[in-house]
């Protein structure tokens, strides 16, 4: 029996692996991106309420992207920082409403325990800022990506928020699939990791995202396989000889 703190349950690991990860007691070697980007691309924004699929992982791409206050390019690192702020969803936790999360009613201490516990694993995983989540750039980037997911994704007057009011992004976001959307996030990790020098951790999201590939070419080649075996049955059926119908008048010479 396990000595570590709370539930455990199993995530998608390294090359199709299983790992088992305990949320109340996270570790750094716990935390593989491969998990992260697989949750976080099936995980929709807004409890799945938005016209169209718009998933965790894109909104942490596009946030990644979003200028600073003054209108300036943010760094790499605060790129990296940015794109990973919500990484602790991808672990399981989910992408609760603020609402939910933030009314006493709904107990959501522990969760929010969690959340740090997670959060604070992957900033030592990957050689990030303490409370890198919670820095004033990574909170106005959030704040931007969401008042445009709402303008984009939300019928207008059916998500009631305060902090709706303000800049908005002077582009419209477009849906994806979910695998499309893992994707995105590996390719914009391994891409920051490169510009700010983490080459391991670089290494690890090639890994995940070559796994995806894979697995895709595996489903390409299956699909198209079936496709042809069809087409070759359907063709046997043609070219097979007309089996001649006998009439019930045919008295068959007699």
């Amino acid at each position: 029996m396990s000595t570590r703190r709370g539930p455990c349950i199993g995530l998608h690991g390294p090359n199709g692996t299983l790992v088992r990860f305990w949320p109340l007691d996270p570790r750094p070697e716990d935390i593989h991106i491969a998990s992260i980007a697989k949750s976080l691309g099936c995980e929709p924004r807004f409890c799945g309420q938005t016209e169209s699929p718009w998933q965790v992982a894109l909104h942490s791409v596009e946030t990644s992207y979003v200028p600073n206050e003054d209108g300036s390019e943010p760094t790499p690192e605060e790129q990296f920082e940015r794109l990973g702020h919500d990484a602790s969803e991808g672990t399981g936790l989910r992408d609760f409403p603020a609402p939910y999360r933030r009314h006493p009613d709904m107990g959501m201490g522990t969760y929010e325990e969690a959340h740090e516990l997670v959060m604070s694993a992957y900033a030592a995983k990957y050689n990030m800022a303490p409370l890198f989540w919670k820095k004033p750039h990574v909170k106005h980037a959030d704040a931007m990506l969401y008042r445009t997911e709402a303008r984009d994704f939300r019928q207008p007057g059916t998500w009631h928020d305060p902090t709706l009011t303000g800049p908005t992004l002077p582009y419209r976001l477009q849906a994806s699939t979910p695998q499309e959307a893992e994707c995105r996030f590996l390719e914009r990790f391994i891409e920051l990791c490169v510009a700010t020098g983490r080459t391991e951790a670089a290494n690890e999201g090639m890994l995940a995202l070559e796994q995806i590939t894979q697995s895709a070419v595996t489903v390409e080649t299956h699909v198209e396989a079936a496709v042809n075996l069809g087409l070759q049955l359907l063709g046997n059926w043609l070219l097979e000889p007309a089996i001649p119908r006998v009439s019930k008048t045919d008295n068959f010479g007699v």
